[in-house]
Protein backbone atom coordinates (compact mmCIF):
# COMPACT_ATOMS: atom_id res chain seq x y z
CA UNK A 1 0.00 0.00 0.00
CA UNK A 2 1.36 3.70 -0.90
CA UNK A 3 1.98 6.52 1.61
CA UNK A 4 -1.08 8.20 0.25
CA UNK A 5 -2.96 5.44 0.62
CA UNK A 6 -2.31 5.09 4.18
CA UNK A 7 -2.50 8.39 4.85
CA UNK A 8 -5.93 8.78 3.02
CA UNK A 9 -7.55 5.54 5.31
CA UNK A 10 -5.72 7.52 8.13
CA UNK A 11 -7.28 10.75 7.56
CA UNK A 12 -10.54 8.46 7.47
CA UNK A 13 -10.76 6.58 9.99
CA UNK A 14 -9.82 9.70 12.38
CA UNK A 15 -12.73 11.36 11.22
CA UNK A 16 -15.52 8.11 11.27
CA UNK A 17 -17.02 8.77 14.62
CA UNK A 18 -17.33 12.30 13.87
CA UNK A 19 -18.60 11.69 10.39
CA UNK A 20 -20.90 9.06 12.04
CA UNK A 21 -22.01 11.31 14.51
CA UNK A 22 -23.36 13.93 11.50
CA UNK A 23 -25.02 11.11 9.52
CA UNK A 24 -27.18 9.84 12.59
CA UNK A 25 -28.41 13.05 13.46
CA UNK A 26 -29.55 13.82 10.01
CA UNK A 27 -30.99 10.58 9.73
CA UNK A 28 -32.99 11.74 12.27
CA UNK A 29 -33.93 14.55 11.50
CA UNK A 30 -35.05 13.01 8.25
CA UNK A 31 -36.86 9.97 9.98
CA UNK A 32 -39.03 12.36 11.91
CA UNK A 33 -39.66 15.20 9.19
CA UNK A 34 -40.86 11.63 7.12
CA UNK A 35 -43.33 10.63 10.65
CA UNK A 36 -44.20 13.81 11.72
CA UNK A 37 -42.83 13.99 14.96
CA UNK A 38 -42.19 17.33 14.94
CA UNK A 39 -40.62 17.54 18.39
CA UNK A 40 -37.57 15.33 17.45
CA UNK A 41 -36.94 17.08 14.17
CA UNK A 42 -36.49 20.28 16.23
CA UNK A 43 -34.49 18.62 18.63
CA UNK A 44 -32.14 17.07 15.76
CA UNK A 45 -32.14 20.59 13.81
CA UNK A 46 -30.76 22.29 16.61
CA UNK A 47 -28.29 19.92 17.93
CA UNK A 48 -27.01 19.17 13.87
CA UNK A 49 -24.70 22.35 13.78
CA UNK A 50 -22.96 21.01 17.08
CA UNK A 51 -21.83 17.90 15.09
CA UNK A 52 -20.65 19.27 11.88
CA UNK A 53 -18.58 22.00 14.08
CA UNK A 54 -16.97 18.81 15.65
CA UNK A 55 -16.17 17.24 12.45
CA UNK A 56 -14.50 20.69 11.33
CA UNK A 57 -12.44 20.61 14.44
CA UNK A 58 -10.95 17.23 13.97
CA UNK A 59 -9.44 18.22 10.64
CA UNK A 60 -6.48 19.23 12.16
CA UNK A 61 -5.94 20.53 16.07
CA UNK A 62 -5.67 16.58 17.30
CA UNK A 63 -2.51 16.39 15.36
CA UNK A 64 -1.48 19.42 16.24
CA UNK A 65 -1.89 18.86 20.12
CA UNK A 66 -0.49 15.53 19.85
CA UNK A 67 2.40 16.18 18.05
CA UNK A 68 1.19 13.79 14.84
CA UNK A 69 1.85 17.33 12.68
CA UNK A 70 5.20 16.76 13.48
CA UNK A 71 5.59 12.96 12.10
CA UNK A 72 3.43 13.89 8.99
CA UNK A 73 5.80 16.75 8.15
CA UNK A 74 8.54 14.45 7.90
CA UNK A 75 7.20 12.02 6.09
CA UNK A 76 8.16 12.12 1.87
CA UNK A 77 4.68 13.67 1.21
CA UNK A 78 3.93 17.00 -0.20
CA UNK A 79 2.55 19.45 1.90
CA UNK A 80 0.24 20.07 -1.10
CA UNK A 81 -0.80 16.76 -1.55
CA UNK A 82 -1.68 15.78 3.07
CA UNK A 83 -3.74 19.14 2.11
CA UNK A 84 -5.69 17.48 -0.65
CA UNK A 85 -5.72 14.01 1.59
CA UNK A 86 -7.80 15.98 4.68
CA UNK A 87 -9.76 17.63 2.33
CA UNK A 88 -11.07 14.84 0.12
CA UNK A 89 -11.39 12.87 3.56
CA UNK A 90 -13.26 15.39 5.01
CA UNK A 91 -15.45 15.51 1.88
CA UNK A 92 -16.07 11.93 1.88
CA UNK A 93 -17.11 12.07 5.67
CA UNK A 94 -19.38 15.40 5.12
CA UNK A 95 -21.10 14.33 2.02
CA UNK A 96 -23.51 11.50 3.41
CA UNK A 97 -24.82 13.84 6.19
CA UNK A 98 -25.27 17.17 3.73
CA UNK A 99 -27.02 14.55 1.32
CA UNK A 100 -29.81 13.75 4.10
CA UNK A 101 -30.27 17.86 5.41
CA UNK A 102 -30.93 18.48 1.51
CA UNK A 103 -33.08 15.57 1.59
CA UNK A 104 -35.32 16.33 4.76
CA UNK A 105 -38.14 18.67 4.18
CA UNK A 106 -38.22 20.29 7.47
CA UNK A 107 -34.36 20.78 7.10
CA UNK A 108 -34.01 22.05 3.12
CA UNK A 109 -34.85 24.95 1.36
CA UNK A 110 -38.11 26.36 2.81
CA UNK A 111 -39.97 30.09 1.74
CA UNK A 112 -38.14 32.86 3.82
CA UNK A 113 -41.38 34.13 5.43
CA UNK A 114 -41.80 30.61 7.33
CA UNK A 115 -38.48 31.97 9.63
CA UNK A 116 -37.77 35.21 8.75
CA UNK A 117 -35.38 36.78 6.80
CA UNK A 118 -31.64 36.64 7.09
CA UNK A 119 -31.93 33.06 9.05
CA UNK A 120 -29.61 30.54 7.70
CA UNK A 121 -31.14 27.26 6.68
CA UNK A 122 -30.19 24.31 8.04
CA UNK A 123 -27.76 23.20 4.94
CA UNK A 124 -26.54 26.71 5.03
CA UNK A 125 -25.98 27.07 8.73
CA UNK A 126 -24.30 23.46 8.73
CA UNK A 127 -21.79 23.83 6.31
CA UNK A 128 -20.99 26.93 8.61
CA UNK A 129 -20.31 25.48 11.55
CA UNK A 130 -18.38 22.73 9.68
CA UNK A 131 -16.05 26.03 8.15
CA UNK A 132 -15.88 27.49 11.48
CA UNK A 133 -14.82 24.16 12.98
CA UNK A 134 -12.18 23.67 10.67
CA UNK A 135 -11.38 27.47 10.97
CA UNK A 136 -10.59 27.13 14.40
CA UNK A 137 -8.67 23.51 13.96
CA UNK A 138 -6.26 24.86 11.81
CA UNK A 139 -5.01 28.31 14.02
CA UNK A 140 -5.16 26.43 17.54
CA UNK A 141 -2.37 24.45 18.63
CA UNK A 142 -5.38 22.65 21.84
CA UNK A 143 -8.26 21.10 21.36
CA UNK A 144 -9.88 23.13 23.93
CA UNK A 145 -8.82 26.46 22.00
CA UNK A 146 -10.36 25.23 19.35
CA UNK A 147 -13.53 24.59 20.99
CA UNK A 148 -13.84 28.05 22.23
CA UNK A 149 -12.61 28.99 19.06
CA UNK A 150 -14.61 27.63 16.80
CA UNK A 151 -17.88 28.30 19.07
CA UNK A 152 -17.47 32.05 18.81
CA UNK A 153 -16.68 31.41 15.08
CA UNK A 154 -19.96 29.80 14.70
CA UNK A 155 -22.14 32.46 16.69
CA UNK A 156 -20.17 35.31 14.74
CA UNK A 157 -20.90 33.78 11.60
CA UNK A 158 -24.48 33.77 12.29
CA UNK A 159 -25.04 36.66 13.38
CA UNK A 160 -22.81 37.59 10.62
CA UNK A 161 -25.32 35.96 7.90
CA UNK A 162 -28.17 37.37 9.91
CA UNK A 163 -27.37 41.48 8.89
CA UNK A 164 -26.39 40.37 6.14
CA UNK A 165 -30.06 40.91 4.36
CA UNK A 166 -29.34 42.06 1.03
CA UNK A 167 -27.19 39.21 -0.28
CA UNK A 168 -29.89 37.31 1.49
CA UNK A 169 -32.37 38.29 -0.84
CA UNK A 170 -30.40 37.55 -3.62
CA UNK A 171 -29.22 34.23 -2.82
CA UNK A 172 -33.02 33.02 -1.14
CA UNK A 173 -32.21 30.66 1.84
CA UNK A 174 -29.28 29.87 3.84
CA UNK A 175 -27.30 30.81 0.65
CA UNK A 176 -24.99 33.31 2.49
CA UNK A 177 -24.24 31.11 5.08
CA UNK A 178 -23.16 28.09 3.03
CA UNK A 179 -21.25 30.46 1.36
CA UNK A 180 -19.40 32.01 4.16
CA UNK A 181 -18.64 28.39 5.66
CA UNK A 182 -17.19 26.94 1.82
CA UNK A 183 -14.74 30.54 2.41
CA UNK A 184 -13.82 29.22 5.59
CA UNK A 185 -12.66 25.65 4.63
CA UNK A 186 -10.90 27.54 1.97
CA UNK A 187 -9.20 29.13 4.92
CA UNK A 188 -8.72 26.33 6.87
CA UNK A 189 -6.97 24.45 4.11
CA UNK A 190 -4.44 27.42 3.35
CA UNK A 191 -3.60 27.46 6.71
CA UNK A 192 -3.14 24.17 7.15
CA UNK A 193 -1.09 23.91 4.06
CA UNK A 194 0.96 27.34 4.60
CA UNK A 195 0.89 27.33 8.35
CA UNK A 196 3.66 25.37 9.67
CA UNK A 197 1.25 23.52 12.33
CA UNK A 198 4.24 21.02 13.39
CA UNK A 199 5.83 24.53 14.64
CA UNK A 200 5.44 27.26 17.18
CA UNK A 201 4.36 29.91 15.26
CA UNK A 202 1.75 32.64 15.23
CA UNK A 203 1.38 31.82 11.15
CA UNK A 204 -1.75 30.46 11.15
CA UNK A 205 -3.52 32.56 13.28
CA UNK A 206 -2.66 35.59 11.21
CA UNK A 207 -3.15 33.27 8.13
CA UNK A 208 -6.83 32.45 9.30
CA UNK A 209 -7.13 36.29 11.06
CA UNK A 210 -6.69 37.30 7.25
CA UNK A 211 -9.15 34.80 5.28
CA UNK A 212 -11.48 36.07 8.10
CA UNK A 213 -11.55 39.49 7.11
CA UNK A 214 -11.24 38.90 3.41
CA UNK A 215 -14.51 36.72 4.15
CA UNK A 216 -16.06 39.43 6.31
CA UNK A 217 -14.93 42.41 3.44
CA UNK A 218 -16.70 40.39 0.78
CA UNK A 219 -19.82 40.15 2.76
CA UNK A 220 -19.88 43.52 3.89
CA UNK A 221 -19.12 44.86 0.14
CA UNK A 222 -21.34 42.46 -1.34
CA UNK A 223 -24.09 43.49 1.14
CA UNK A 224 -23.91 47.11 0.11
CA UNK A 225 -23.58 46.37 -3.25
CA UNK A 226 -26.90 44.79 -3.46
CA UNK A 227 -28.91 47.29 -1.50
CA UNK A 228 -27.78 49.94 -3.40
CA UNK A 229 -29.22 47.93 -6.21
CA UNK A 230 -32.36 47.21 -4.71
CA UNK A 231 -32.97 50.51 -3.26
CA UNK A 232 -35.56 52.12 -5.89
CA UNK A 233 -37.57 48.77 -5.15
CA UNK A 234 -39.95 48.64 -1.89
CA UNK A 235 -40.73 44.93 -2.88
CA UNK A 236 -37.16 44.11 -2.61
CA UNK A 237 -36.92 43.19 0.86
CA UNK A 238 -40.20 41.14 0.88
CA UNK A 239 -39.50 37.64 -0.29
CA UNK A 240 -43.28 36.58 -1.01
CA UNK A 241 -43.71 39.77 -3.29
CA UNK A 242 -39.95 39.06 -5.29
CA UNK A 243 -41.20 35.71 -6.12
CA UNK A 244 -44.66 36.70 -7.29
CA UNK A 245 -42.69 39.99 -9.32
CA UNK A 246 -40.14 37.14 -10.66
CA UNK A 247 -43.19 34.46 -11.67
CA UNK A 248 -44.87 37.86 -13.26
CA UNK A 249 -41.66 38.42 -15.45
CA UNK A 250 -41.55 34.36 -16.25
Amino acid sequence: MTAVASLLQRELRRLAPYALAVTLVAATALVASLLGRRWLGSAAVGFAPLTWLALGLAVAVPDTQSGGAAFLARLPVAGRQLTSLRLAALAACALPGLALVALTPALGPAPRASHGPGFPDAVGLDLLALGAGALASSMARTTISAVLLGLVALLGGALAVSVALPLEVVLESGGVAACLGLLWLVTAARTVHLGELHRQSSRPVALGLAGVATSVALLVGGSVAVHLELQGDPAAYDPPARRAAREAGQ
